[in-house]
């Protein structure tokens, strides 16, 4: 058995038995792909951002308008990312391209927070914008607040990763 054909195979590149550059490449990109990203979460889709949704549309305001001080907690596909029953989460767009090659493909993918001692799983519901303000690259809704023991409104040091393999 030829290690390296093993490695290749499990890389998804051709198996030609020889460590080079695409085999390299492969490789690194699998590592990065479930390392741990160190980052602040902020909140979303909790009591107080569909409040403000709710209040910013009954002043006659677009979704557009309102997004930028709420929530509805639908995500963009459907989604109800509004409970504590399942964990969501929402990157940036531009990370769940990198990822998945798309927002469609992004959906549901699995992920995993972590907060200080505590883990939890759940899956992309949505996408966010960053919030340049906070440094928050991940928005957590309050099933996952409820896992990790964080009470909305929050912006909290977090690290995450993927749960999944690119496919």
């Amino acid at each position: 058995m030829n290690t390296i054909i093993e490695i290749q195979k499990l890389l998804k590149v051709a198996p030609d038995g020889v460590w080079g550059p695409v085999t390299e490449s492969a490789l690194r990109a699998a590592v990065a792909h479930f390392s741990w990203h160190k980052t602040k979460a902020s909140s979303f889709a909790d009591a107080s951002d569909l409040e403000a949704f709710l209040r910013c549309k009954a002043k006659g305001k677009s979704d557009i308008e309102c997004f930028k001080v709420g929530d509805n907690g639908i995500g963009y596909s459907g989604i109800v990312t509004a409970t504590e029953a399942e964990c969501y989460a929402a990157l940036t767009r531009a990370a769940l391209e990198a990822a998945w090659g798309s927002l469609k493909n992004a959906v549901q993918r699995k992920i995993e927070v972590r907060c200080g001692n505590k883990t939890a799983l759940g899956a992309i519901g949505d996408y966010m914008s960053p919030d340049l303000a906070s440094g928050a690259t991940i928005d957590l809704n309050p099933g996952f607040a409820k896992a990790l023991g964080l009470k909305p409104p929050f912006i909290a040091e977090v690290s995450w990763r993927w749960a999944e393999e690119k496919v």
